[in-house]
Order: structure tokens, then sequence, then C-alpha cells
């Protein structure tokens, strides 16, 4: 058993995405961590955790999306696990990079081919009266 379902979290840790996994932004709100610190904290499409987002993350969001939050929602991100530097040590950590979004529905292609033009034959003699 993964000792991390001991202790279940209402916020993904860097275990969470060691597959990388395509989420949608619900909306971002402030969240009251436990050491009594309010952090920004996005809601996901379909999921009943959250994500904490850090400075680097944050910024990662801007350059991707914009610094409007408001328009973040209904945006893809993709979540990936990554071991980074901190305070001296390597630790792992959640990163994000922008998803890809659902593709709008193309109109079918016709099935049946398009008519190629007639090709005169140079040897066949004209006939105006068509």
């Amino acid at each position: 058993m993964d000792a991390l379902l001991l202790h279940p979290s209402n916020y993904f840790r860097a275990a969470d995405f060691a597959v990388p996994r395509q989420l949608v932004i619900a909306g971002l709100g402030m969240e009251q961590m436990p050491d009594g610190v309010k952090k920004p904290a996005l809601s996901l499409v379909g999921e009943s955790q959250k994500l904490v987002l850090n400075k680097t993350n944050t910024q990662l969001l801007i350059a991707a999306f914009g610094r409007e939050t408001n328009n973040w929602a209904g945006r893809a991100i993709e979540c990936h696990a990554e071991k980074v530097p901190m305070q001296g040590r390597i630790v792992d950590s959640i990163r994000l990079r922008p998803g890809q979004q659902a593709q709008p529905q193309q109109a079918p292609q016709p099935t049946v081919p398009i008519a190629q033009p007639l090709q005169a034959d140079p040897q066949a003699p004209l006939n105006w009266a068509q």
C-alpha cells in the first residue's frame, strides 16, 4: 500500500503527478494553510483536491494565460513532478505547463472526390454545337 494514502490531503502533492496529467482550471481562490498562511490554490475540474500555487507556478501561469486570474478558468494545464533545488536540498515539486486545449470540431471532409476538370483530347475534332 502506498503510505501517502494513509493521510489523505485536500491538496495535491508532487507524488500525485509521478505520471504527468492534464487538468482544466475551474477557478482560483485563497486557502488558509494549517500554519495560518493564506496561499493561492487552483480548483480543478472534476477534482476534489486543490493545487496550491508557489511563486514559480504562478509566474508560469501568468506567462501562459496572462495576469488576469479570472481568465484562467477553462484553461488546460499539464501537471508533472520535478526535482528542484530548495534551500540547499533537492525536493520533489509540482511543475505546470500549458496543456493542450480541446480542438474545435472541424467540418467533416467530403467523402466524394472533387471532380477534376475534363481534359480536351487534342486529337479529337471540336464540336461547337454542344
